[in-house]
């Protein structure tokens, strides 16, 4: 098959598949008018031969006549194909100009012949699931098409934009080994319920409310657990911090620190410390529980990185520094949660900070057309024995060309069918780099703004009930400033 005739394939498909929405949209907008003026009928446009779609029979004019139901005239609606580039041009302005008052496109990716009614039916499913003919609340909206429509987009949040998920990938985009996987789970379209919401401002369904098997299954717990609640002194006696029996054993075994108690287990430095709690009550001298901070559970716990890893790890030196306070525990159930919401905040620092999240810019390799088209091309003329002279000598050309040669040999040949067809992404920038890029031209005050953010954030979303004592938004934050001072030249991991 040439080239041409699979451009002119794939266009009939898009366009087919379109024109379905495109009409059914258009009866939508009739009908608005129509419940203004129900005794004026309005005026019908043409779109390339297709026939007109009257209005849904809720809203149709008083007539004796027998009228087909909504879904029928979407099934029936004419499939115009596009073979050329000028009846291109001609429905592709129409078609634009729809898209984006309505933006509903049904494709499917088959032959024409196949595409065009799968799309049609992926329109009449769409707005059948949406309820459509819409209804409406008050009379204040009757008119308002961009109201309605808005309406229409809200009951699809959660379910657009959202990253392709691999079988590997997790459902619900927990970091795996301390870095975010960068997928989401696509709430289903239940009847709305209050006891079913996320609590504080977020949107979506709360997955504690609405789950098919245990929250968390998959997940890794702890063989140990995350606080021993030994003790550092200083060679005075005072009291410096809370760590772990091994890091408390690491002083023993140096020689510079001796054992002052086995229960608690407490050690003394031998030397003089580089800094010193500022009060009694540092959060870092607080014992801590093992057990999970937002239920309470004490089995099955891991670590919860407040703020992600794929941002902390961008962070100053600086502000790197003691940064258990935003490792938490959480239970295996409540950690899947936590991700959940993450996932919700990373999606709405993408959009401020144009840092997009899994999509093409966001890459770092991309996939090379003319490098896959290549390779595609050499092995077809290497397994393919009855190519037509005319595509074979099409695809032997467009090697020519990649290879800039006159004659193609057998060992190009096998050189361009294990051709690579990534190539690196030279505007790459990860998505928590970019992120803390952006924070870091305003300074100190701005990064510890973003770190304030993720910690509110763990607050609202997950209304912890058992947090350590001392634990703050704003923690370290003064202590920060003092010692660094508002101007300090931020150099980013």
């Amino acid at each position: 098959m040439s080239r041409q005739n699979l451009v002119a394939l794939t266009v009939t498909t898009l366009l087919g598949v379109a024109v379905g929405g495109f009409v059914l949209w258009k009866g939508i907008q009739r009908r608005r008018r129509s419940k203004t003026s129900p005794v004026t009928q309005q005026p019908q446009q043409k779109v390339l031969g297709s026939r007109e779609l009257p209005p849904p029979e809720d809203d149709q004019l008083h007539s004796s006549a027998p009228r087909s139901s909504w879904k029928e005239r979407i099934l029936k609606a004419k499939v115009v194909t596009v073979s050329q580039e000028a009846e291109w041009d001609q429905i592709e302005p129409l078609l634009r100009s729809e898209l984006e008052d309505f933006p509903v496109l049904g494709i499917d990716c088959e032959w024409v012949i196949y595409a065009a009614r799968d799309a049609q039916i992926s329109v009449a499913l769409f707005l059948h699931l949406l309820g459509y003919p819409f209804s409406r609340n008050s009379p204040g909206e009757k008119n308002d098409d961009h109201s309605s429509w808005r309406k229409v987009l809200e009951k699809c949040q959660g379910v657009v934009d959202i990253p392709f998920r691999s079988k590997g990938m997790s459902r619900l985009g927990e970091e795996v080994n301390g870095e975010a996987t960068e997928s989401q789970q696509k709430p289903r379209n239940k009847k709305s319920k209050m006891d079913g919401m996320v609590p504080g401002n977020h949107q979506g369904r709360d997955p504690r409310k609405h789950k098919r098997k245990p929250l968390g299954v998959g997940y890794s717990a702890r063989k140990s657990p995350l606080y021993d609640n030994c003790f550092l002194h200083a060679p005075d006696g005072q009291p410096l911090c809370t760590c772990d029996r091994r890091k408390a054993q690491w002083y023993l075994d140096k020689g510079i620190g001796e054992l002052v108690s086995e229960e608690p287990f407490v050690v003394k430095l031998r030397f003089e410390p580089a800094g010193r709690p500022e009060s009694p009550g540092d959060y870092y001298l607080m014992v801590k529980e093992n057990l999970c901070v937002v239920c309470g559970k004490r089995d099955s716990y891991i670590r919860k990185n407040v703020i992600p890893h794929e941002y902390r790890k961008h962070f100053p030196i600086e502000m790197k520094d003691h940064n258990s306070h935003d490792v938490l525990l959480l239970c295996t159930s409540c950690h899947a949660i936590s991700n959940y919401y993450d996932n919700h905040l990373k999606q709405q620092l993408a959009k401020e900070f144009q840092a997009p999240i899994g999509s093409e810019e966001g890459l770092r390799l991309l996939e090379d057309p003319e490098r896959r088209q290549v390779r595609s091309g050499a092995r077809a003329l290497l397994n393919a024995e009855s190519l037509p002279t005319q595509r074979k000598e099409e695809l032997l050309q467009a090697l020519r060309e990649f290879y800039n040669t006159d004659v193609v040999t057998e060992e190009m040949l096998q050189e361009a069918a294990s051709l690579e067809t990534r190539i690196s992404n030279e505007n790459y920038v990860p998505h928590g780099l970019k992120v803390v890029q952006c924070h870091s031209q305003g300074g100190l005050r701005s990064l510890m703004q973003l770190e304030s953010r993720w910690r509110q954030h763990f607050l609202d979303s997950m209304q912890p009930k058992h947090l350590p004592q001392q634990w703050s938004v704003d923690h370290n934050h003064q202590k920060l400033l003092r010692k660094f001072g508002e101007d300090l030249p931020i150099q980013l991991s």
